[in-house]
């Protein structure tokens, strides 16, 4: 027979595991909204841009030169696996790339992502600039699908 104490015990023990493992690496809870902008930086275009994840699409929107989007979500708890991809066109141009990448981001930008799209790639203008290439192409038959996670 399990009595109370054992299982208060048990639960307690877990929870340490949880806040041990949760600031790894110097990392904390984020329970905030995380903020994603994204601004075309194409002259001469309009940048049509889609944004989602597995779960929540956050739909389509048009860009006009120094126009931006944005999208907000609650990132994952207690394990940091969230990520929001989009597609990028203008022109007959099509292009994917991870916007939020919860591993790589939260340090990084923390609660406020800015993305400046260049034809070359989108760079993260968050603290510095730190520019990144389209995610590649993934070719399955003769069907281009255009996303691998570029983590």
């Amino acid at each position: 027979m399990v009595t109370m104490s054992k299982v208060v015990s048990l639960i307690s023990m877990l929870l340490t595991i949880l806040v041990v493992l949760q600031f790894e690496e110097g990392k904390s809870f984020n329970f905030d909204l995380v903020n994603v902008y994204v601004t075309n930086n194409i002259t001469n275009y309009q940048l049509g841009v889609h944004c989602k994840d597995k779960d929540h699409d956050k739909g389509f929107q048009s860009l006009k030169f120094g126009e931006t989007y944005t999208f907000a979500f609650y990132p994952e708890f207690p394990f940091p696996r969230s990520l929001y991809f989009c597609r990028f066109t203008w022109s007959n141009i099509y292009h994917y790339f991870d916007i939020y990448v919860q591993k790589r981001d939260v340090n990084d930008c923390g609660n406020n992502c800015r993305w400046i799209v260049n034809e070359s790639g989108p760079c993260d203008v968050s603290d510095g600039v730190k520019c990144f290439p389209w995610n590649p192409d993934v070719v399955v038959g003769e069907r281009i699908l255009g996303h691998t996670p570029n983590v």
